[in-house]
């Protein structure tokens, strides 16, 4: 196959050279010297043919270099080129990504994949990629202007945007409850029924996000999104939970950053039963520090009422920042910080709580990359609880990781195995429980 190979880089460069398609690179004696002795390899013949506009060729010495080594980047890279020179975005792509799976550190690559993302409508994808590509340090100043500019196109023309996560969610705690047998209530020791401890499942989970944000002004638009998220255990509808969450508001734009003011409205369902309604505003912005830092923050105050646990009616403030920062063109890390307030009827579980929280991801070669997102949240309640004796304290310690595989997709979704872990310590023992979730699905791509 490779004599084959060079043979045909070899035959197209003397047709070439015979044609006097080299212009000034070549004089006349060195044409009639070197023509017919020449054989070039078949990337340096594709190369050829390609800056002669000579697409065809260049297709079909590239196919062949393909099938002697169909994992050959340069080849890929060149497949991708000649779809992009003839403005076939789309065709492109799944070269450009192929290179990626197990070079995703190739910012050149990376850089052309985003910009035929961005062609072809699919913003997402190529914002999450051209920020991978400026977290390059050597990046000239022409090539992060450019960037910047389809960015800003991105935040400016971006109308509909969605999210869609399906799978199989196996848990050792639907409930989290304890997994002792009795608690001490007044003093005095109580058996719990097995129906209050602890019990295992395996649940059917899924999220869909869409939003559409309409254009008012070139600097404002009008956002109005839902988000519906479901979770049933077909062994036991008891602990079945389905949440419904509805958004409007102003979205301003400026430079380097946009921030929103939103009206939300929730309403959820736990046991196939009517658990709770939700009604409140969201403020949250986001500004880029610089080309790889993002700080984005949010307040969010609702009005919560309990269709059953009338006690718990009130609302909860709740507050969040998060650091975004892009490492290499092929990783980044987040870091977040929040706060906030439940208020209840009883001051019992009224409560404040804070959280702490890092994530950080990386793409490795064969297609996989990696998230691992450990976090820790405290909560301090108001007044001693009168069944325990105690005023109600909790630390909780989770931590997830997820494995994507990029490069196998169906309709643009990738495969996800993750796992989390969870640990709550209370003072109340009723509320101590460990908790382990795995979940196998799909999620859209990146």
């Amino acid at each position: 196959m490779s004599r084959t190979l060079r043979l045909l880089g070899g035959a197209f460069l003397s047709i070439a050279v015979a044609a006097t398609a080299l212009g000034s690179e070549l004089t006349p004696r060195d044409a009639s010297d070197k023509a017919p002795g020449i054989t070039l390899p078949p990337i340096e013949a594709a190369k050829l043919a390609i800056t002669l506009r000579d697409y065809s060729t260049a297709a079909k010495i590239l196919s062949l270099a393909l099938a002697d080594d169909p994992s050959s980047a340069e080849a890929l890279f060149l497949m991708g080129e000649i779809e992009s020179r003839q403005k076939k975005f789309a065709e492109a792509i799944p070269y450009y990504r192929k290179i990626i799976v197990n070079h995703p550190s190739l910012v050149r690559v990376r850089l052309d994949l985003a910009r035929a993302l961005f062609e072809t409508g699919d913003d997402d994808a190529a914002e999450y990629n051209f920020h991978l590509a400026l977290a390059e340090g050597d990046l000239p100043d022409t090539v992060i202007d450019n960037v910047e500019r389809y960015l800003a196109i991105i935040r400016s023309r971006k109308r509909f945007v969605y999210s869609l996560d399906l799978g199989v969610a196996p848990d050792t705690n639907i409930n989290k409850a304890t997994t002792s047998d009795r608690v001490t209530l007044f003093g005095l020791p109580f058996a719990l029924s097995p129906q209050a401890r602890q019990q295992s499942g395996v649940g059917i989970t899924g999220t869909i996000d869409g939003e559409y944000r309409a254009p008012l002004q070139p600097d404002l638009r009008l956002r109005t999104g839902a988000t519906l998220y479901g979770l049933k255990y077909p062994s036991d509808k008891a602990f079945d939970d389905a949440q419904a969450r509805g958004r409007i508001g102003p979205q301003w734009f400026f430079e380097r950053g946009d921030i929103s003011v939103l009206g939300i409205a929730s309403k959820r369902w736990y046991g196939e039963q009517a658990y709770s309604v939700g009604v409140g505003g969201r403020l949250e912005g986001q500004y880029w520090l610089t080309k790889q830092l993002l700080l984005s923050s949010y307040v969010e105050g609702v009005s919560t009422s309990y269709d059953t646990q009338k006690f718990l009616n009130g609302y909860y403030i709740d507050q969040g920042n998060f650091l975004d920062y892009y490492i290499t063109p092929s990783s980044f890390v987040r870091g977040s910080i929040g706060v906030g307030y439940q208020s209840a009827e009883s001051d019992v579980f009224s409560n404040w709580y804070y959280k702490l929280g890092l994530a950080y991801q990386q793409e490795f070669a064969y297609g996989i990359t990696v998230n691992v997102a450990p976090e820790v949240q405290w909560w301090n309640y108001q007044a001693t609880d009168p069944l325990f004796g105690v005023r109600r304290a909790d630390r909780q310690y989770f931590a997830k990781i997820s494995l994507y595989k990029r490069d196998f997709t169906i309709f643009g979704f990738a495969p996800v195995l993750s796992y989390s872990y969870t640990t709550n310590q209370s003072n109340e023992s009723l509320f101590k429980y460990n908790r382990n979730q795995f979940q196998l699905g799909f999620t859209r791509q990146f």
